[in-house]
């Protein structure tokens, strides 16, 4: 689940990552890789069968909230007037829908309404191509 979230921001490093869980420990010593590549907290120790899925995680928990921490505070103070409201009371009154179309925007847009985005000016008159 935490590779599924981090595929969001990041599906590069998440489809990076997910290719090291299958691996065997000798493939996984040959990438080189320590705990300490995922999160600073962890030890400076090689990858392992044992370890390699804690690694992820904490590399999934590391990107997507630990440095994210100064802006996801802000976010949150803005919403709640410096923790004098109460946000789940505040977003409770929604669909889970309505809020992830409020912070992500439309999922996909169609061609036409890609190209409706634009305007197109009137073509040259007597241009050739």
């Amino acid at each position: 689940y935490a590779l599924q979230l981090l595929a969001n921001a990041d599906p590069v490093c998440a489809q990076s990552w997910s290719n090291l869980l299958p691996l065997s420990d000798e493939e996984l010593e040959a990438t080189t890789l320590a705990l300490d590549a995922f999160d600073d907290a962890l030890p400076d120790e090689p990858l392992s069968r044992a370890n390699v899925s804690c690694a992820v995680v904490a590399g999934c928990r590391r990107q997507l909230l630990t440095d994210r921490r100064a802006s996801l505070d802000a976010l949150r103070d803005g919403f709640t007037l410096g923790g004098k409201l109460d946000l789940g009371l505040q977003l409770a009154q929604h669909r889970n829908a309505d809020l992830a179309l409020l912070l992500q925007g439309k999922a996909a847009i169609s061609a036409q309404e890609m190209l409706d985005c634009f305007e197109w000016g009137e073509a040259p008159a007597g241009g050739g191509g």
